[in-house]
């Protein structure tokens, strides 16, 4: 997945600042640098860091969510995690819940389970689906 300005990424990187598994929003790309915002963080501090230490996670719907049910995958990953915490298929989950299973994704994602392509499509593709 190509990371361009305003994506979600984590850092894939252990040790250092931030730790493996944060979330930021890119500020702004340069040639061999990303500026992200990471997740946590107000105001002006902004980390510099090179676009192989980062993993595309998704650009956010009007709702915040990164992972679009529209694609199979998270869909059938949703209705398991909805299984296994105890909330009926018919009802839909907190923001909390929904936040929390996002981070769930973003752990698998992490650990090489699944590839950004596999649960984003392309950007433009992931861009469509999650409005």
């Amino acid at each position: 997945m190509k990371i361009t300005e305003g994506c979600c990424v984590l850092q894939t990187l252990d040790g250092g600042f931030p730790a493996r598994g944060t979330l930021g929003r890119v500020i702004e790309l340069h040639d061999n640098r990303c500026f992200v915002r990471w997740q946590g963080q107000q105001g002006r501090p902004i980390g510099a860091v090179s676009p192989h230490q980062l993993l595309y996670a998704g650009v956010p719907n009007r709702y915040g969510f990164r992972y679009s049910l529209r694609v199979e995958l998270v869909r059938e990953s949703f209705e398991r995690y909805k299984r296994r915490i105890g909330c009926p298929q018919h009802f839909p989950p907190s923001d909390q819940q929904r936040r929390n299973f996002e981070r769930e994704m973003d752990a698998l994602l992490l650990k090489g389970r699944y590839q950004p392509e596999e649960l984003f499509g392309s950007n433009e593709q992931a861009r469509i689906s999650n409005r």
